[in-house]
């Protein structure tokens, strides 16, 4: 995608502006709003469950403006960050010039580019969230794979995420939402609401041509018992269709007072006996430009500025908050998810790049046992290296990125991940070495009884394992424990030189 659509070029732009400005542009939405409800609906005169579904069945639509942005996919990395630097400015312009008009944006990795490179227009953003208009969305540090990430890398993806908008802007985000993950484990409901989450929303499962959603909203419950409200959130243009013709069963609600705990092995009759004919009349009409960001152009700006016009007791621009507040009233009526969340759509995603695969994994554990032995050699006197641990670990979550870690980006994003793999390894390898250096110092060791075997098990739990050292010229001699017991091994050596 270009940077600027050709639909909010020079030549469309003023028309658009002056369509939302103007009641021109009323008549051509009403005529679009009007098939939209048709397609949806179809051929039956009383709707697909008794009733019609037209833009004025709807309670609410909350109007989120709002822009996807791969940080790195068909283009590099720096390129990801002018991307970002584009869609931000146009959000803000909207904000100057749109009454009530605000925007999400979820990812907290992309306002540590505009603070790092445009500080100025970093600025206009505090200010935006500050008066409610810039609405702090997600709290991963990025929009991460959630299947192949181990699930201390997926914590700390909420953590440095969170801590960034609790430093920058005072507050945290009680929504996350991932639009365009490759499918979401199990266990995410517990990471997630124990990190601030009120709720959690994506889009992606829509994409699925076999394995179908069979419910819209549901309490996500992980395996350890922790419950999460989910919602699948579609674009909003289309909501009538998704409502009827597209996905007609799955924003009905339960049956009053009725239970269901769910999975993908639970037949459809269940569903049919646990579904009631009342549809869930309040949703999220998401706008804008997406994948190479952009977000609300002049176009959604004007159909947006319509829809209010035409139904003003509907349409409400999105707030702070409206997102738990408007769906906890149905929660009683939404049944509990057993299982992960799918997708079947990308295929190959585990096996793609395998490189990228081992050296997530590499980076994940090694940055995991170095702050362990960190932690000790603090007790120690050793200077913790802060800085450079975050820096690392912020690295590693970053080439997490759901186009990134599963390896469908061009080969350019993978000669960039190579760069970061070496830094990240580099600081690795240079801490563990100092703190080894520096551990060694304070135990009670006598050189002259033999050469020192210190074994560090990274584990909270005692363990058995092979351990390969290297004894030198050696070819006798006993191995002791710290209590002084010994244990021959002339008959254990491997090679030469090792045992």
């Amino acid at each position: 995608m270009s940077e600027i659509s050709y639909l909010d070029g020079p030549v469309l732009k003023p028309l658009f502006k002056l369509l939302h400005k103007s009641y021109l542009g009323t008549g051509f939405v009403w005529i679009a709003l009007k098939a939209v409800e048709r397609i949806g609906n179809g051929a039956h005169p009383h709707g697909r469950h008794g009733q019609r579904i037209k833009w004025t069945s709807f309670k609410r639509l909350i109007l989120t403006g709002q822009s996807h942005l791969d940080a790195a996919w068909r283009w590099r990395t720096k390129q990801g960050i002018i991307k970002a630097r584009a869609t931000i400015k146009k959000a803000l312009e909207h904000i100057d010039d749109v009454p009530g008009f605000t925007f999400t944006q979820p990812s907290p990795q992309y306002y540590q580019w505009m603070k790092d490179y445009y500080p100025n227009l970093y600025a206009k953003i505090k200010k935006g969230v500050k008066d409610g208009r810039f609405i702090l969305f997600g709290g991963s540090w990025v929009e991460s794979d959630t299947n192949i990430p181990s699930g201390e890398a997926l914590v700390r993806q909420r953590l440095y995420g969170q801590r960034f908008y609790l430093k920058e802007f005072g507050k945290m985000t009680d929504v996350e939402f991932l639009q365009d993950c490759f499918g979401f484990n199990w266990n995410l409901p517990q990471i997630y609401k124990k990190s601030g989450a009120r709720i959690f929303g994506t889009g992606k499962l829509f994409w699925n041509k076999t394995t179908k959603i069979p419910i819209g909203m549901c309490h996500w419950e992980s395996p350890d018992g922790t419950k999460l409200p989910m919602i699948h959130i579609h674009f909003g243009y289309f909501i009538p269709m998704n409502y009827g013709k597209e996905y007609p069963l799955i924003y009905l609600l339960g049956k009053p007072g009725k239970q269901l705990v769910a999975s993908y092995q639970t037949p459809a009759k269940v569903f049919a006996e646990w579904r009631s004919r009342e549809y869930m009349l309040e949703n999220v009409f998401g706008y804008g430009l997406g994948d190479g960001g952009h977000g609300p152009i002049e176009f959604e700006i004007a159909v947006v500025k319509i829809l209010k016009r035409l139904y003003p007791k509907i349409f409400k621009y999105h707030q702070e908050g409206d997102f738990y507040a408007m769906f906890k009233k149905y929660f009683p009526r939404w049944a509990t998810w057993r299982d992960e969340w799918y997708l079947d759509f990308h295929r190959g995603t585990y096996t793609s790049v395998a490189r990228v695969k081992r050296g997530n994994r590499e980076c994940e554990n090694q940055l995991e046992e170095l702050e362990k032995s960190l932690a000790i050699a603090q007790l120690y006197g050793y200077k913790f290296p802060q800085e450079g641990l975050e820096k690392a670990w912020k690295t590693t979550l970053y080439n997490q990125f759901h186009d990134i870690l599963p390896g469908s980006s061009i080969p350019e994003v993978y000669n960039d991940y190579d760069l970061d793999y070496r830094q990240v390894m580099n600081f690795i390898y240079t801490q563990s070495e100092k703190v080894q250096r520096h551990l060694i110092k304070y135990l009670p060791i006598d050189q002259q009884k033999g050469k020192p075997i210190i074994i560090f098990n990274p584990l909270s739990w005692n363990r058995l394992g092979l351990i390969e050292v290297d004894i030198g010229s050696n070819s006798s001699g006993a191995l002791r424990d710290r209590n002084g017991r010994s244990e021959e091994h002339t008959s254990e050596l491997q090679s030469p030189n090792t045992i």
